[in-house]
């Protein structure tokens, strides 16, 4: 997912956040819109559950469980022209 930002329910993704930090299951479904992709809105599920995170996203080809310790920002330029 690149150039997310809240731009709806903020409380909620708040709460998943915080949910999360303190060790509890929890649960969100990001949307994004892509005016580049014809296959636009994207879905993803990410969940908290027993100390790892997993994202699910409706655009992947194999949908794989695959657990994450942490949720990362990572920041960096895209080589689009």
């Amino acid at each position: 997912m690149r150039d997310i930002e809240v731009i709806a329910n903020q409380p909620l993704w708040d709460h998943f956040i915080e949910t999360a930090a303190q060790g509890n299951n929890a649960g969100v479904r990001i949307a994004r819109f892509d005016t580049d992709e014809a296959k636009s809105p994207f879905f993803s599920d990410l969940f908290f559950n027993d100390g790892h995170y997993y994202l699910f996203d409706n655009s992947a080809d194999n949908q794989r469980e695959e657990a994450f310790s942490y949720l990362l920002t990572l920041k960096g330029k895209s080589n689009k022209s």
